[in-house]
């Protein structure tokens, strides 16, 4: 009887020790590192913003690169291509929207690329 009511004791004690009375979704706190002047200027953009750059850069140093996907000339399902297809023309990207079409569409713009 006495061993029952020490393990019940000892089984409260312990809970309230180990009861943790704040929750937090996450121990992880996100700090940025400071970003090396020696690189160049850096601005804050969000996820859309940065493929949308991205996009642009490869588009202006790879004259072969295109953009496949729906809605592409209108800026994409996500607006990642708002104005890329005013900028370098419309070979740059092909609009359809079935797998067949993508398929044709890679084909012809391949052979457009190749000068054959």
């Amino acid at each position: 009887m006495a061993s029952q009511v020490l393990r019940r004791l000892l089984t409260r004690s312990l809970n309230k020790q180990l009861c943790v009375t704040e929750r937090h979704a996450s121990g992880f706190q996100f700090v940025p590192d400071t970003p090396d002047p020696k690189l160049g200027k850096t601005e804050k953009k969000n996820l859309y913003q940065a493929v949308t750059d991205a996009l642009d850069i490869v588009l202006a140093s790879d004259p072969t690169a295109v953009v496949f996907g729906e809605d592409v000339h209108f800026g994409g399902v996500f607006r990642c291509t708002v104005g890329l297809a005013q900028k370098y023309g419309k070979d740059m990207s092909s609009d359809e929207n079935s797998l067949d079409m993508r398929v044709a569409a890679v084909l012809y713009m391949c052979r457009q690329r190749s000068g054959i």
